[in-house]
């Protein structure tokens, strides 16, 4: 399992994203509780979902496609590698 600092990966996304097209698209800066999928500039690593946990730059290959609601932010200390979560729309988007 891959630990990083700033980030909690998604251990399956990659698997179940890598035929999909995922242009780069919305790649800003990333706070505390984003919510982001590696697009196709990002080669081998297409398709991983990111839990963002301490504010990062605008990456070319990272889109935001989320983001955590601030009350929820505090479980974000409890996720490490290998523990399973779960996103759930609350604003009733795509």
């Amino acid at each position: 399992m891959d630990v990083a600092k700033a980030v909690i990966r998604s251990e399956q996304s990659r698997v179940l994203n890598k035929n999909e097209d995922i242009p780069p698209e919305n790649t800003v800066n990333r706070r505390r509780g984003s919510i982001t999928i590696d697009n196709n500039r990002y080669k081998r690593y297409k398709g991983e979902l990111q839990l963002i946990k301490q504010e990062l730059p605008p990456d070319e290959k990272v889109n935001v496609v989320g983001q955590i609601t601030d009350k929820d932010l505090p479980l974000l200390d409890f996720i490490h590698a290998g523990t399973k979560f779960k996103i759930v729309d609350t604003q009733g988007g795509a």
